[in-house]
């Protein structure tokens, strides 16, 4: 049931290997369920809970639930957009540090970022006021300020307050950037 408009699992080539294109990726669940309840709402109590339980659980079973996921279609109440920005971010979250790479389609990653730009919720609003965005890799410009030049992942990965990919990006705005992150 793909609707072709999100990128490939990020993670799909190194888990599993047939994964589709979802219009829902998988790692999303319910924002209110048992867990959260439990965890009295809080983001970390949640987290910490999930890593605590997946502990307990071998490599297998995990790779078995994650496979048995990919065609759940639950996620939060937020626009599609969302979608991609948890994708690609978590994914070069786990995807750097292994010194894996991998191609996005890049159209979609420059709306992520505008998206990022104007959410108060995730400090994006906030960390990049201010300051231009140009993608030098897709046909994206966003802001006015100093410029803060590089490829839309790297963008894409600051706006969410990564500093690792604070190096791929030039301009006199970088400086004020890295400030906020």
């Amino acid at each position: 049931r793909s609707n072709g408009t999100l990128p490939r699992c990020a993670m799909g080539g190194r888990f599993a290997t047939s994964w589709p294109i979802w219009p829902r990726p998988p790692f999303c669940r319910s924002a209110v369920s048992s867990e959260s309840w439990f965890a009295g709402f809080c983001v970390d109590r949640i987290v910490q809970r999930q890593v605590a339980a997946g502990r307990r659980r071998g490599i297998e079973e995990l790779l078995a639930a994650l496979r048995a996921s990919v065609s759940a279609t639950a996620s939060p109440p937020l626009p599609v957009i969302s979608r991609i920005v948890e994708i690609v971010v978590h994914g070069e979250d786990i995807r750097r540090p292994l010194g894996l790479r991998h191609p996005y389609a890049i159209d979609h990653v420059g709306a992520a970022v505008a998206y990022v730009a104007g959410d108060r919720l995730s400090g994006g609003k906030k960390r990049l006021a201010g300051v231009r965005l140009i993608g030098n890799d897709a046909d994206f410009v966003f802001g006015h300020g100093p410029v803060v030049e590089g490829p839309v992942v790297s963008l894409l990965l600051a706006a969410c307050g990564r500093r690792v990919a604070l190096g791929e990006l030039s301009g006199p705005g970088v400086g004020e950037l890295g400030q906020r992150i």
